[in-house]
């Protein structure tokens, strides 16, 4: 019988991460338990099952031949652990999520503490960041993502639409001009955010007959906080585009003021709940739900949109 099933999830982890110390930081253990129980692995098995190399790592057909195997056993294990969690009136175990910066600070960190409030014994951990992080690998239950994941292998469930605004502080507007049209409204100073490879340089619009356009932003400052770039905003550096989640607050309260409110932007990506199972535990099931009212239908930034 194998001794060590313990070891061949961790072979998994460390291939669906490519890398020994990213799947070591995600099951929280030093590079080197991790890399001695891969080898105890391999001797008890009597071949090797990856080919490591300084700037590589590669899985040898005998690996290939246990990857399946592995993660079937993973499901496994995991749907003995929802029957045995689902079996008791109280929830239990471990919840990690992951979400983008700034949603992850207005939204997902409130719903979380609903949660844990509600429920404490399940420990939970909540990871903000702007990568793409890999739920399998990295061990997260859910992930919030602005955007459809590519992976065909993950379970995406609509969370609420992203809608994007055209902002300015009343000041930048008092020393520049409010602009009529998009032609004044590119020659002023503009904030962009860039990041990852990713710069929003251009203006997106659609006109009356809902052709898009793209006009190139006069940018005088970047950053690759949505935080940052709506801080900036407020104090008149510049006008910019602003997630409506992020500064419809600032527009209610008159700190923001809508430019060009007739003007027609094009629909933004979709902010997404990633599990990676369609069959989720009750604590991740509890915990969507309350994300779900905190974030609201129709969602809060939208329910009382401030005038134009």
């Amino acid at each position: 019988m194998m001794k060590h099933p313990q070891a061949i999830l961790s072979f998994l982890s460390v291939v669906e991460a490519g890398s020994f110390q990213v799947a070591a930081d995600s099951l929280n253990m030093d590079r080197s338990v991790l890399s001695r129980r891969i080898a105890a692995l391999e001797a008890e098995l009597g071949t090797r099952l990856l080919q490591r190399s300084t700037r590589a790592l590669s899985v040898t057909a005998a690996g290939q031949g246990l990857l399946d195997k592995a993660r079937s056993l993973r499901d496994l294990l995991n749907e003995v652990q929802q029957i045995a969690e689902d079996s008791h009136e109280a929830l239990r175990g471990r919840l990690r999520v992951t979400a983008p910066t700034h949603f992850g600070h207005l939204y997902v960190q409130e719903a979380l503490e609903r949660f844990l409030f509600l429920h404490p014994e399940v420990e939970g951990e909540l990871r903000l960041e702007d990568r793409f992080t890999s739920l399998v690998a990295e061990g997260f239950d859910v992930a919030i993502r602005i955007g459809e994941p590519e992976d065909s292998s993950l379970v995406a469930r609509k969370l609420v639409d992203h809608s994007l605004e055209i902002v300015a502080a009343p000041n930048f507007l008092l020393r520049h001009g409010t602009p009529s049209d998009v032609a004044e409204l590119v020659k002023l100073p503009a904030l962009a955010y860039r990041s990852g490879g990713v710069e929003a340089a251009h203006l997106h619009y659609l006109d009356r007959r809902g052709k898009r356009h793209q006009v190139p932003m006069g940018v005088v400052y970047w950053t690759n906080s949505g935080q940052m770039l709506r801080r900036s905003t407020m104090v008149g550096l510049g006008w910019s585009i602003l997630s409506t989640f992020l500064c419809h607050q600032d527009l209610r309260e008159g700190t923001l003021v809508r430019l060009l409110p007739k003007l027609k932007l094009p629909d933004y990506a979709a902010i997404y709940l990633v599990t990676s199972h369609r069959d989720l535990p009750r604590r991740t099931k509890a915990f969507i739900e309350i994300l779900r009212q905190v974030v609201g239908a129709p969602p809060v930034w939208l329910a009382a949109k401030a005038p134009g």
